[in-house]
C-alpha cells in the first residue's frame, strides 16, 4: 500500500457502515479523528457527524516553556479554546447532535482568566441535548479557581457528569438544580460545602454511581432516599470527613478512602450492600455484629487502620472476602462464614484467630516485625497454622523469614500448593537458607514465588502424586510425603543473579530421594 493510497482490497474498515465507523471515532481524541477525516471521503463524513467530541486530558492546551512569551502561550490557547466553540456552533447549524463532550485542562493558568470561555462553552453545549460531560481545570495551589456555570444545574438531559477543579455554589435566588436524568456523578478537586452537595444529590432521582475524590468543605456523606443508587466510591476525604450515613435500599458497594477518621458509619438500612471498605473507622466489635445481622447480603467487607478495634465477631453465610489491615489493637478475630475465600491481615502475630471456611482460596498475610526472634518463630507456626487448607498464600515480611524455624515442630503449611512470599528485607546471598525454611513450612509446594526487593523469582516443583505413609512419617503429623521423597523436577525461574547455583543445586540432590532433573541453574561444579 502507497503511502495516503488505500487499495479497495485491503481497506475493509473504510466499507463498514458509518454508524460503527463513527462508534471507533468516538474512543479517539478529536485531533486524531480530524487526522483520520483525510484517509477517505468515508471518514470525512464520519468525522463530520461524529456525536462525541473529546479533546482529551489537556496535553492539547500548551504550558510555557522556560524564557517563552507567556502572553504567546494565552494566545495560543484562546486560539484553541475558540476552535473548540466553533466546532460546537458548526455542529448545531449541521443539526449534529453532540452527545459527549469531553474536555481537559490539566494546568492551571492563573493568569488567563478562562471564565468566559467556560460560560460560553457551558451556553453552547446546553443547547445540544448533551449526555455526557467530562469538563476538568487545573487548580492552583490545590484549590478551584472556577465556578461551575449556572446552566450545568439543569441539564435535564445529562446521563453522565464529571467535574474537575471547579468551585459548586448554589443558584442564586429563585435557581433551581435538576439533574433528572443523571446516573453517573464523578466530582475531582471541587469545592462545595455539605448543603450544596445535598441539594445536588437530591436533585438526582436517577444517580447509580457517586464518585466523590479529594474535594474541599465536605465533612460529611449524607444520602436520603435515592432508590436506584448503587455504588458510592469517596477518596482522599479532608481529615474533617468524619460521617456517613446512608438510606440507600439499593446499594451495592461502598468504598471510603478517608484522610481522617471516621466516628459515623450508619448503613444500616442498605440492605442491598454487598461490598463495604471503610478506612480509618472508630468502632467496636458490636458495630461490627450489628452490621452483618442488618446487612445479611455482604459479601466483601474490609476494614483499615481501625485503631480502636479490639475484637472481630463476624458469622455470615455470604461473606466471601474479609480484610483487617492495620487495626493495631485487635488481639481476637472469630469468623463463622463458611463460603469465605479471601483473607487478608496486616497486624501482629499476637492476634488469636479463629476462622471456620469450607475453603479460603487466597490467604494475603502482611506480618509485622518483633525483635523477640524465639517467640517469633513459635508464633509463626502457630498463626500460619489456621491457614494449612488455604490453596494460596501470600506472606509478606521484612527480615522474618531470615530467622531459623522451629524444625521439631508439625510444618503449619504442609497442605498448601502456591506459596507467595514478598520481602524486603531477605539477604539475597541468603536464598538457600530461605528456600529450606519455607519449604519446611510447605513441604508440599507445586510452585514457590519470591519477590525480593522487587526481584521476582519462581521455583516449580514437580512430585509424584501423594501417597499416604505406611508408619513412621517422614514429616511429624503429617499423612502424607513430602518434597523430600516425592519430588521428581525442579525449576528456577529468574535466578541468574543468584550467588552460588551450587549450593541450590546440591542441596536438591542430596535432600531430594528420587530427583530427576533441575532446570534453570547454571551448570556448575564445586571445584
Amino acid at each position: 500500500m502507497e503511502e495516503g493510497i488505500f487499495d479497495d482490497a485491503t481497506d475493509q474498515i473504510s466499507q463498514l457502515p458509518e454508524p460503527i465507523l463513527q462508534h471507533i471515532l468516538s474512543f479517539l481524541e478529536v485531533k486524531e479523528a480530524i487526522q483520520m477525516s483525510v484517509v477517505s471521503k468515508t471518514w470525512n463524513n464520519a468525522v463530520a457527524m461524529l456525536h462525541s467530541l473529546n479533546y482529551g486530558d489537556g496535553s492539547l492546551f500548551p504550558v510555557a516553556k522556560r524564557n517563552e512569551n507567556e502572553e504567546a502561550v494565552f494566545d495560543k490557547i484562546r486560539e484553541l479554546l475558540n476552535g473548540v466553540e466553533s466546532m460546537i456552533q458548526k455542529r448545531q447549524e449541521q443539526n449534529v447532535g453532540v452527545q459527549k463532550f469531553c474536555l481537559r485542562l490539566s494546568h492551571s493558568y492563573k493568569l488567563l482568566d478562562l471564565t468566559p470561555y467556560i460560560i460560553r462553552l457551558t451556553k453552547e453545549l446546553s443547547a445540544c441535548n448533551i449526555k455526557e460531560l467530562v469538563f476538568k481545570v487545573g487548580t492552583y495551589r490545590g484549590k478551584p479557581c472556577y465556578t461551575l456555570p449556572k446552566a450545568v444545574y439543569t441539564w435535564c438531559s445529562l446521563h453522565k457528569l464529571e467535574l474537575g477543579g471547579f468551585k459548586l455554589k448554589l443558584p442564586s435566588r429563585g435557581g433551581i438544580i435538576s439533574l433528572s436524568s443523571l446516573r453517573e456523578l464523578r466530582l475531582y478537586k471541587t469545592d462545595m460545602d455539605h448543603r450544596v452537595f445535598q441539594l445536588l444529590i437530591m436533585s438526582c432521582p436517577e444517580l447509580e454511581f457517586l464518585s466523590v475524590d479529594y474535594c474541599l468543605g465536605l465533612d460529611r456523606l449524607q444520602i436520603f432516599g435515592l432508590l436506584k443508587l448503587k455504588e458510592i466510591r469517596t477518596r482522599n476525604c479532608l481529615q474533617n470527613f468524619d460521617k456517613i450515613q446512608i438510606q440507600a435500599p439499593n446499594l451495592e458497594c461502598l468504598n471510603h478512602h478517608g484522610l481522617g477518621t471516621l466516628s459515623l458509619v450508619d448503613v444500616n438500612s442498605c440492605k442491598s450492600l454487598k461490598v463495604l471498605v471503610l478506612y480509618s473507622l472508630t468502632c467496636d466489635n458490636k458495630w461490627v455484629e450489628d452490621l452483618f445481622c442488618n446487612l445479611p447480603l455482604l459479601e466483601v467487607f474490609r476494614l483499615i487502620g481501625c485503631e480502636g478495634l479490639e475484637m472481630v465477631k463476624i458469622s455470615s453465610n455470604h461473606l466471601k472476602v474479609l480484610e483487617l489491615d492495620s487495626c493495631k489493637n485487635l488481639v481476637k478475630t472469630e469468623v463463622d462464614a463458611p463460603l469465605l475465600s479471601e483473607f487478608h491481615y496486616c497486624g501482629s502475630l499476637s492476634v488469636s484467630l479463629s476462622i471456620e471456611a469450607v475453603a479460603k482460596e487466597l490467604v494475603s498475610l502482611d506480618i509485622e516485625q518483633r525483635t523477640d526472634e524465639v517467640l517469633l518463630n513459635n508464633e509463626l507456626v502457630e498463626f500460619l497454622q489456621n491457614f494449612n487448607h488455604s490453596k494460596v498464600i501470600r506472606l509478606i515480611t521484612g527480615e522474618l523469614l531470615k530467622l531459623s524455624l522451629p524444625k521439631d515442630l508439625c510444618p503449619p503449611l504442609y497442605d498448601v500448593k502456591h506459596l507467595t512470599v514478598n520481602s524486603d528485607g531477605v539477604d539475597k546471598s541468603k536464598i538457600l537458607d530461605l528456600l529450606d525454611s519455607l519449604l519446611w513450612m510447605a513441604p508440599c509446594l507445586d510452585t514457590l514465588d519470591l519477590n525480593l526487593a522487587c526481584d521476582e523469582k519462581t521455583v516449580k516443583f514437580t512430585r509424584e502424586s501423594p501417597l499416604i505413609v505406611e508408619g513412621v512419617p517422614c514429616c511429624p503429623s503429617v499423612p502424607f510425603k513430602c518434597w523430600h521423597h516425592t519430588l521428581k523436577k525442579v525449576e528456577f525461574d529468574n535466578f541468574e543473579n543468584v550467588e552460588d547455583h551450587w549450593k541450590l543445586r546440591n542441596y536438591f540432590v542430596e535432600n531430594a530421594k528420587i530427583l530427576e532433573s533441575i532446570d534453570g541453574l547454571i551448570q556448575c561444579d564445586r571445584a
